[in-house]
């Protein structure tokens, strides 16, 4: 009976290898809403399946990724000064705004509303929201508080825009999370229309 048994286990786990080499780039998980990018940058991979990560990004400009992990389990976060509760869905790329009453405020794509492309991973998903001064999801670094790092934001998008930056102009008073890729691509979100302003990758 065991041997049974682990012949069939044996011949389940061939037979799920056999079906996963055959997967495309993005491994298990293809998110249903993609960023233009994205797709692009996926279709070309896949029809490149040999090119160097330099001709990748020098000739074609794409940054060079692997295949994506699957979702990070959901995940919230409560704003402390407004009450605002966010939530991001169990597909890992759409966040939620609900107010203290329980009033759904907005839902967003972070990734795919700012059409970012690719990078580390080929679907990155939501892997971390919370304060803005945090660390991004990395604990030894402490938060700065509300009253230095919302002006300090909005300064520095004010900047950006100056520069040529093509975003909507954020309000003197508009405060923000922190939102984190699994892919290491961050930035800070609106809290008031869910905006979110790319910030950096590494």
């Amino acid at each position: 009976m065991i041997k049974l048994l682990l012949l069939l286990a044996a011949m389940w786990i061939l037979s799920a290898v056999s079906a996963l080499a055959g997967q495309p780039v993005s491994d298990f998980v293809i998110p249903a809403q993609q960023s233009d990018c994205e797709i692009r940058a996926n279709e070309f991979k896949q029809q490149h399946p040999n090119i160097s990560p330099e001709d990748f990004l020098f000739k074609f400009g794409f940054f060079w990724f692997g295949k994506s992990l699957k979702p990070s389990p959901s995940t919230s976060y409560r704003d402390p000064g407004s009450g605002t509760t966010f939530y991001v869905e169990s597909d890992g790329r759409h966040l939620a705004a609900i107010d203290r009453e329980g009033r759904l405020l907005w839902v967003r794509n972070p990734f795919v509303d700012s059409d970012l492309c690719p990078y580390r991973s080929a679907h990155p998903f939501i892997h971390w929201i919370g304060a803005p001064g945090g660390g991004f999801g990395f604990d030894s670094f402490a938060p700065t508080p509300d009253d230095i790092v919302n002006p300090r934001i909005v300064r520095e998008l004010n900047d950006e825009i100056n520069r040529g930056a093509k975003f909507d102009r954020p309000r003197s008073d508009d405060r923000f999370i922190g939102l984190t890729f699994d892919s290491s691509q961050r930035g800070h979100v609106n809290i008031r229309n869910g905006d979110f302003y790319f910030g950096t990758q590494n």
